[in-house]
């Protein structure tokens, strides 16, 4: 039970840590500004892609239904992590209940991952030659940059001389 609640808890920091260096990609405050609502992940996506009318109504459609999905499974992740964290102020903790909790949440999260998953899927599959290419650079430049679950091991490399 020990080792899963440390995995779990690993997970759930890997999954936190990952959204936060999505949000600083794609929108963070430090970015600067180049135009009204262009913080906005979305409006970014679309102002690199250059969607078309018909792809702007497609990509509407997709990002309704992705926030849909998302405000669902945050919800039930919320309570779960509230249930988790009452159990501190009981005197006799259920070790079964807490590994029960965990990976409930974690059965969220990664109910989470998938959901954003599909939605680039879905992002991808209305894009044209010339927009996928576009697309592949820019969620490979977020992966490099430590986003979208890519990691940063260590210390960036000493410079060359």
């Amino acid at each position: 039970m020990n080792k899963n609640l440390i995995l779990y808890v690993f997970l759930v920091f890997l999954i936190v840590a990952n959204g936060f260096f999505l949000f600083n990609y794609l929108g963070g405050p430090n970015r600067p500004s180049t135009g009204e609502g262009d913080r906005n992940p979305e409006v970014f996506i679309v102002k690199e892609l250059g969607f078309n009318e018909t792809q702007m109504q497609e990509f509407d459609k997709l990002s309704k239904a992705h926030h849909k999905a998302i405000r669902a499974v945050l919800g039930g992740t919320k309570g779960l992590k509230d249930d988790l964290f009452k159990q501190i102020n009981i005197d006799v903790v259920s070790a079964e209940k807490v590994d029960s909790l965990v990976n409930l949440i974690g059965e969220q999260e990664r109910q989470m991952e998938y959901l954003k998953f599909t939605h680039l899927r879905g992002i991808q599959q209305i894009c044209n030659e010339k927009q996928k290419e576009r697309f592949k650079a820019i969620v490979n430049d977020a992966l490099r940059k430590g986003g979208m679950g890519g990691h940063q091991n260590g210390p960036p490399p000493p410079p060359r001389p």
